[in-house]
């Protein structure tokens, strides 16, 4: 059965926008109305990771990381940007689970 979208977490849908209204604005303001690409994701705790981390996790290795539980996380660079999620175990390792294509 159709049901209508009504949004997701705190992105009601009534900020909705189709893709010919999208495909209309100039790049400017596009960019005003697009939600970042981890915005699905903030109900998720997030960490900081060092260069070396990164470039770990980009390649797709495990890094040292303690973690209480096996939670997901948001992964961000030292410069701030998405990485992509992890996903920690109980004995000591942060796993990448999905991460962003274009990672500098």
């Amino acid at each position: 059965m159709w049901r209508p979208f009504k949004g997701f977490g705190t992105h009601p849908n009534r900020q909705a926008l189709t893709i010919e209204a999208l495909e209309a604005m100039d790049l400017i303001s596009r960019e005003k109305v697009l939600l970042p690409t981890d915005a699905l994701l903030e109900g998720l705790p997030s960490i900081e990771l060092t260069l070396a981390e990164t470039e770990l996790i980009k390649k797709g290795q495990s890094i040292d990381f303690i973690s209480k539980n096996e939670e997901e996380l948001r992964l961000y660079s030292v410069s701030g940007q998405f990485v992509g999620v992890g996903q920690p175990d109980l004995q000591g390792r942060l796993f990448p689970k999905r991460l962003i294509a274009n990672i500098l």
